[in-house]
């Protein structure tokens, strides 16, 4: 056009290398995104994944809770009932000692009360022993398997 023109400008030619660099430049940008794109489909799968796993933790963990809270229960019942058993114990011997004239009646009173105690414990009062039913809920714990440090780098090096 111009009398100071070069003739990469007045033919095209000279735009044609730099528009190839564009193209070029336009793919590997396509391609980065790609392959971010399939990084963040296989993280939110891992997510997901994640996200599985931690719902049944949960539902272990409140299975292992009621479990625990059940067996402290059945702890403390075994331990009031040795207590009352042994303060039982020393009220009837000092009994026995103190009325030891009435000893017939002291001890038609004792089975008397040993038969009322004994239905009381059976049908009256249901200790948390008999709610402790660990076989009825075997929920056994799998341990995840370890996934390789290699996974894990293959994903980061996917995005950087």
């Amino acid at each position: 056009m111009g009398v100071n023109a070069t003739p990469d400008e007045e033919t095209g030619h000279g735009s044609a290398p730099s528009m190839q660099q564009v193209k070029g430049e336009i793919q590997h940008s396509i391609a980065v995104m790609q392959e971010n794109m399939r990084a963040m489909a296989v993280r939110e799968s891992q997510l997901l994944n994640l996200d599985e796993k931690s719902a049944a933790l949960n539902g272990v963990s409140t299975v292992f809770q009621r479990g625990a809270k059940r067996l402290y229960q059945q702890q403390m019942w075994q331990r009031y009932k040795f207590f009352v058993a042994l303060v039982c114990t020393i009220t009837w011997a000092a009994c026995v000692v103190m009325f030891r004239n009435h000893l017939k009646a002291l001890i038609m009173f004792t089975a008397l009360a040993a038969v009322v105690a004994w239905i009381a414990s059976h049908y009256l009062w249901q200790s948390p022993v008999n709610d402790l039913n660990l076989d009825e809920e075997k929920t056994q714990l799998v341990r995840a398997p370890q996934e390789s440090i290699d996974e894990y780098d293959d994903i980061s090096r996917s995005t950087s």
